[in-house]
């Protein structure tokens, strides 16, 4: 943390990574990531908040939802620019996917609700049959 000092002192503000969707600082050769890749803030990043009273962006293009345009799924950068991730590949029936989508799909994760019938058959006491049709929420 005596290097965030240092370079808060400094009046250093973190600027986006130019080859990630990270923030960070410089601090000589090494790097003091302060948001990651999937737009969470590290530790580091907790900590210049608290130094500096400004908030962090927030994001990345982890946290978005690939919109289709033809035969091309994209997202939008944190500067405003379309990443594509994949394309459908016609000839070969699958997609092709870029180094940006690799980066995208390996960490996406998806959630699915399942919505199980449940069948509940039974005789009553005085001999009738029952049958109930239920959906456990």
């Amino acid at each position: 943390m005596q290097k965030i000092d240092a370079l808060h002192d400094k009046g250093e503000r973190p600027p986006k990574n130019k080859t990630t969707e990270s923030i960070g600082l410089s601090a000589g050769k090494r790097a003091i990531v302060l948001v990651d890749n999937a737009g969470k803030k590290t530790a580091a990043g907790n900590y210049w908040e608290q130094k500096s009273g400004t908030e962090l962006p927030l994001g990345g293009f982890l946290q978005q939802t690939a919109r289709r345009e033809g035969n091309v799924e994209a997202i939008q950068l944190r500067d405003g620019k379309r990443g594509i991730t994949r394309r459908w590949d016609a000839g070969n029936n699958d997609w092709s996917f870029t180094a940006l989508g690799k980066k995208y799909y390996s960490t996406l994760r998806r959630n699915y609700v399942a919505d199980v019938p449940i069948l509940i058959e039974g005789k009553r006491k005085n001999g009738t049959v029952y049958r109930i049709i239920a959906h456990e929420d």
